[in-house]
């Protein structure tokens, strides 16, 4: 926490978690924006294959896909991280943050 309040000290700080380390920062800076990024479940799973992570880390990863899915409604914004469109996903990110 000292880390992030130093850099929010600065100006805007950036943190990335799951949904219970949003919903935290959402109850302690009523000004956060909550950006959920996805993928869809088949490219998760070439891009786990391509880089090389071992079937147990796929499976797990996979395992709780749904259910992190399942979150995204509680996010200020939603965004889809699609194969081979980074620079498009980093656009609309700053679209959001410059709002």
């Amino acid at each position: 926490r000292k880390e992030f309040e130093d850099k929010i000290n600065i100006g805007n700080a950036f943190f990335i978690c799951d949904y219970n380390g949003m919903s935290q920062m959402k109850k302690l800076y009523d000004n956060c924006v909550s950006i959920f990024i996805y993928a869809n479940k088949e490219d998760v799973h070439s891009r786990m294959t391509s880089r090389g992570d071992s079937e147990e880390m796929i499976n797990n990863r996979l395992n709780t896909y749904d259910a992190e899915i399942l979150n995204m409604a509680y996010y200020d914004e939603v965004v889809v991280n699609r194969q081979n469109e980074m620079e498009d996903t980093a656009q609309i990110i700053k679209d959001i943050l410059e709002e």
